[in-house]
């Protein structure tokens, strides 16, 4: 007997590589199962800014008084929504939100408009809402905004109802 008896047992070339790909298969796989899932309204951030709303031509000064305040309510309920930017810079965000104040009798009357950058219509609304609850209007209207953009309503602590 001269050879022995037992056969050649090198690797084939291609398995170590084979080994390399399934390890970064396994590591590739672990990243995507831990990696967050996120909503589309945490995917995607929204920007908006609230310009002044404008009182109905000849109104009395308490309408005025009225429609110069809503804007910065609006503003504040809107800055606390989940998926949404509120820029102190209007030319900063994506989409503006504009408003029309009127008293009509005993109910406020609004108009909101949504507008792109490109001073596109979005989307409109007009409220009538009654004046012994004005109080609820702001969150309303923010309400509404969100609504219109796809996201969850602002997050209060409390409305007076």
């Amino acid at each position: 007997m001269t050879a022995s008896s037992s056969p050649d047992r090198r690797l084939p070339r291609w398995l170590p590589w084979l080994a390399g790909l399934c390890a970064a298969g396994v590591i590739a796989a672990t990243f995507w199962a831990t990696k967050p899932s996120r909503t589309p309204a945490q995917a995607r951030v929204e920007s908006v800014a609230v310009a002044a709303f404008v009182p109905a031509p000849g109104a009395d000064a308490a309408t005025v008084a009225f429609a110069n305040g809503l804007a910065p309510q609006v503003r504040d309920l809107l800055a606390r929504t989940p998926g949404l930017e509120v820029p102190a810079d209007a030319a900063l965000a994506e989409k503006r939100v504009e408003g029309a104040v009127e008293r009509a009798g005993e109910r406020w009357r609004v108009r909101v408009r949504i507008v792109d950058g490109q001073g596109r219509e979005v989307r409109s609304r007009t409220r009538e809402w009654p004046a012994a609850r004005e109080s609820e209007l702001a969150f309303a209207l923010a309400r509404d905004v969100t609504a219109a953009l796809q996201l969850p309503p602002p997050k209060v602590e409390h409305v007076v109802r």
